[in-house]
């Protein structure tokens, strides 16, 4: 278990809370900042990454270049984990692969069976 990690899942039943009872926000994102590392590709890769709830993009306002952002529901426990690649990390690790949208990479030796 990762240090902080019971601190994390305190502040996550909060946001749910604090998301179904909002009368005041139309809408709200939560995120945390991590780290990973990118396998399956020449070398492993230490990436910045950003752990979201699937409304991040449209509290936002932002939509990506390629492909789609989250589902409403791709953020719930046990459905298939997605990945929204930033334009640096997709030039730099991917080449800029136009085709890149619904591949799949492995970070931390997990898959994550599509990239949207």
């Amino acid at each position: 278990m990762r240090r902080g990690r019971p601190a994390r899942r305190g502040f996550t039943l909060n946001f749910l809370d604090w998301r179904s009872q909002s009368q005041t926000f139309e809408q709200m994102a939560t995120y945390e900042y991590s780290s990973v590392v990118l396998t399956g590709q020449k070398a492993p890769a230490r990436l910045s990454a950003l752990f979201v709830t699937a409304s991040f993009f449209d509290v936002l306002k932002v939509s990506p270049l390629k492909g789609r952002t989250f589902l409403p529901d791709e953020d719930q426990p046990g459905k298939t984990r997605v990945a929204v690649l930033g334009y640096g990390a997709w030039q730099r690790h991917f080449g800029g692969d136009k085709d890149i949208v619904g591949k799949s990479v492995r970070w931390m030796t997990r898959p994550i069976p599509s990239l949207e």
